[in-house]
């Protein structure tokens, strides 16, 4: 797996305010950690119906395997059961995503969801994907029915991934910080700090590598410490740590190696003068490369997978949480840095007219003018009833 730089399109027409924002060199920051070529990108698009139903779209990416009719190759995150229709795509998609980076689109998996029913449990589709935050979302949608209007509602809610990290990222970056940086700024719609180096949030940089190589370096000195059978003071900790960046930088030197594991148990024992740690990084040094391995991959995972949403709403659309639109449709991007930030909702309502409201209130106003302006039966004239002459 190689660094590159993520290059950024130039608009002929881009507005002043981004260019001005934006180094003519720009690269992503994610290239610096998870180059572009090994994200996995999904486009899920949920669509609600009048009736209140919704049918759900996941759109992926097949290999050949796949495509030739290999069903043990799963190019979804979840494995659709029989509740789910699969099929390649009669007409790939080359789909751009945000700066310049592009998924082609093959295959999808379709299934369909009666009103009232709610999102079921999604199986995962390996190993690597059993803790994802991706798979089972609180998924809602709702038709609320008017006499003139009915109003449709879908909300999607992602846990965030604060406390799940091995280092709190707010004890790098203040609250504003995390906002610039892993949210959407306003003068980058669409993108995050990690996806566009800007000039107002240079700074921000290297606050975010330190978050970063400080998560490795807690989990290498608890698993290496674990192996040793020791413990490390709090002291300890710290200047291992100090140490460790001024030698070590996770980003550059990525993959997991004897000499990475070696590298982190000789501060460790340079530290505290005990040689446990070396002797564990020597003997043990395949098993404490896989488990760490598998350990980045876990933590890694939800940096590595990033959705498209795409939600199609019946009616006029009213209302989104996100002003990123494709064809009228609203758009949201869900990954790993943006769940750093929180948890990640999407939020769309529309409304529709319902005919029968309309057809009812016509019949009423046509009946009513109806009766108004009936023609009416004509009535003799009464006379004076006349007394008759007294016979003489």
């Amino acid at each position: 797996m190689t660094t590159k730089k993520s290059k950024t399109k130039n608009s002929k027409t881009g507005s002043t305010t981004v260019r001005r924002g934006i180094i003519a060199s720009a690269f992503a920051l994610s290239a610096l950690i998870i180059p572009h070529s090994c994200v996995t990108y999904y486009t899920v698009a949920p669509q609600i119906l009048p009736d209140g139903s919704m049918t759900k779209t996941v759109y992926a990416h097949a290999d050949s395997a796949r495509l030739a009719g290999d069903l043990t190759s799963n190019p979804f995150y979840f494995m659709p059961d029989s509740s789910w229709k699969t099929a390649a795509m009669e007409h790939p998609v080359k789909e751009w995503l945000f700066m310049d980076d592009s998924a082609v689109l093959n295959i999808y998996a379709s299934r369909h969801y009666k009103t009232g029913e709610v999102s079921s449990p999604m199986q995962p589709a390996s190993e690597d994907y059993k803790d994802s935050p991706y798979l089972n979302p609180s998924e809602k949608w709702n038709r609320k029915r008017g006499f003139f209007f009915n109003t449709y509602e879908y909300s999607c809610r992602f846990s965030g991934l604060r406390d799940k990290m091995p280092v709190p990222i707010d004890s790098f970056m203040s609250e504003q910080e995390i906002h610039d940086w892993l949210t959407e700024p306003d003068n980058l719609s669409g993108m995050n700090g990690v996806e566009i180096y800007n000039m107002v949030l240079s700074t921000l940089t290297d606050k975010f590598a330190d978050w970063y190589n400080s998560c490795y370096i807690k989990v290498y000195c608890n698993f290496i410490a674990e192996a040793a059978g020791d413990t490390l003071s709090t002291a300890q900790k710290e200047e291992i740590s100090g140490r460790i960046r001024k030698t070590y930088d996770f980003i550059d030197d990525r993959v997991f190696d004897d000499n990475s594991v070696s590298k982190v148990a000789s501060v460790m024992t340079d530290v505290t003068g005990n040689p446990a740690f070396v002797r564990a990084a020597a003997t043990r040094r395949q098993q404490l490369t896989d488990t760490l391995s598998a350990i980045e991959t876990a933590y890694m995972m939800p940096m590595t997978t990033a959705f498209v949403y795409k939600v199609h709403m019946p009616g006029r659309l009213t209302y989104a949480n996100t002003d990123i639109k494709d064809q009228g449709v609203p758009v949201w991007k869900v990954d790993g840095y943006r769940l750093l930030a929180g948890d990640v909702v999407i939020e769309a309502t529309s409304r529709r007219v319902n005919p029968l409201g309309f057809i009812i209130i016509g019949l009423v106003i046509i009946a009513g003018a109806a009766f108004i302006l009936r023609p009416r039966r004509s009535c003799p004239t009464d006379t004076e009833p006349q007394i008759p002459a007294t016979k003489h």
